[in-house]
């Protein structure tokens, strides 16, 4: 039942791995550079709200069950700031502090958008 439930986030974890370690392109002209970050953000929240869900709703893992919003935090932090490290490695990509922090924020940013659309 974990992967039932937690389909949807694994599978966007996958796409945000794979995202984070191809080479992509980059115009040095764009003209609203907070653009990146805003990216970031909404990837992560969208994962942390994916956790919490599925954590929740799955009971093979009694840990995740009953602090389904400390783990998701946590993962989603861990594999944001993991990921950023990993970019630092590779020739083609560029680790970066500020995109560690969006993921970060991205994070909590989905924590809030659970409290406020399933706690309300």
């Amino acid at each position: 039942m974990f992967i039932k439930y937690n389909s949807f986030a694994l599978v966007w974890a996958c796409v945000i791995m794979f995202l984070s370690v191809v080479g992509v392109e980059t115009n040095a002209n764009i003209e609203f550079k907070a653009m990146d970050k805003i990216i970031h953000l909404g990837i992560y929240l969208v994962l942390c709200e994916m956790l919490i869900v599925g954590f929740t709703k799955q009971y093979q893992i009694r840990t995740f069950k009953y602090q389904p919003v400390a783990w998701a935090i946590v993962i989603s932090a861990l594999f944001g700031i993991c990921l950023e490290v990993v970019q630092y490695f590779l020739p083609y990509r560029s680790f970066d502090i500020y995109d560690m922090l969006a993921n970060v924020i991205g994070t909590f940013c989905g924590w809030l958008v659970f409290m406020i659309v399933y706690k309300l």
